[in-house]
């Protein structure tokens, strides 16, 4: 079994940036299992790593300051997802909202990364549960709401989200998912490419959802 299109496709500026590792663990009793986690994600060489305290088991206010910060093109280094979230819903909602937003995610004690996927180790995760990604849309949940819980893009200024709203469309990412990742809507959208005198075409097609209608 192959798995395909586990990231919305990177533009090329994207690419070519220098890539951050961000690592996070939810703090436990035992100190044994902390003292794991930390070396793991140092040995990862993770360039900060975030943590929660125990008490903040369920609302994780360092988790979702973190996930704002991420970035596009980062890479998530989590201990392992029983640590990082809380049972399979949360833990679809979170791959969905970093697949939307082109975020690698390594569980370094279940060594998972969403980079290789067609490597055995995530075969076997993903066929343990199949439902996947889409668990949380099935039990009513959206893919808004998925990024909802775990934060979204943070632009310094609308120029910046603009100029970022019109790399993904030049990179043909699906509408709906530029949507989502820049936190705009539909109206906006087309703001934005008319103001910037962006063609309502890619690659010498009409976009199939509509771009050439007016909103």
């Amino acid at each position: 079994m192959k798995i395909f299109h586990i990231f919305a496709p990177l533009t090329r500026y994207e690419f070519i940036m220098k890539t951050r590792k961000f690592g996070y663990y939810k703090e436990t009793y035992s100190a044994q299992d902390m003292k794991k986690a930390r070396e793991q994600l140092t040995a990862f060489g993770c360039d900060s790593i975030t943590t929660d305290s125990v008490d903040h088991n369920v609302t994780r206010p360092n988790r979702k300051a973190l996930m704002e910060k991420i970035k596009r093109g980062d890479t998530l280094v989590l201990y392992k997802f029983a640590n990082a979230v809380r049972g399979l819903s949360q833990m679809s909602c979170l791959l969905e909202a970093c697949r939307i937003r082109g975020i690698r995610v390594v569980s370094t004690d279940d060594h998972i990364d969403t980079a290789d996927p067609v490597s055995e180790a995530w075969q076997s995760f993903i066929g343990s549960f199949p439902v996947d990604c889409r668990a949380g849309e099935r039990a009513g949940k959206t893919v808004k709401t998925a990024i909802s819980e775990f934060g979204a893009a943070k632009f310094a200024s609308k120029s910046v989200r603009d100029q970022y709203v019109i790399d993904l469309y030049r990179e043909n990412l699906p509408i709906e998912e530029i949507f989502e990742q820049a936190g705009i809507t539909k109206s906006t959208f087309y703001r934005i490419l008319r103001s910037n005198h962006i063609p309502r075409q890619r690659h010498g097609s009409i976009d199939p959802k509509g771009i050439d209608m007016e909103p």
